[in-house]
């Protein structure tokens, strides 16, 4: 089973739907079909729970796909990938999310 994330990126670059995430999380597989490993796992990003992966530099630098995957190539390694998997605690505490749950206990 494999999951698909997705991202808001812009249309130049590869987004994150165009990854392939494996079911475990454990890594991704790149539009290129190159391995991509695990960096992080429930890591706090901007209110969002998610995984980190990254490429390896064997694997990006000499890619064909690398003028599509990375904002700039000719400064960028390697490239960073997240799946984002819910709301973490800040982000299920915002204001907006308070006045949410007010709402719907009424």
């Amino acid at each position: 089973m494999l999951i698909i994330a997705i991202s808001g990126r812009s249309k130049s670059t590869f987004k994150s739907s165009d990854f392939t995430f494996a079911a475990d999380l454990s890594h991704a597989i790149c539009p290129a079909g190159k391995k991509m490993h695990r960096s992080g796992t429930n890591i706090d990003d901007r209110k969002f729970r998610s995984h980190r992966f990254k490429g390896s530099k064997s694997a990006c630098v000499p890619c064909k796909l690398r003028t599509q995957c990375l904002r700039k190539p000719e400064v960028t390694e390697i490239r960073q990938v997240a799946s984002f998997h819910g709301r973490s605690e800040k982000g299920k505490n915002t204001f907006t999310e308070k006045m949410k749950r007010k709402i719907d206990s009424v």
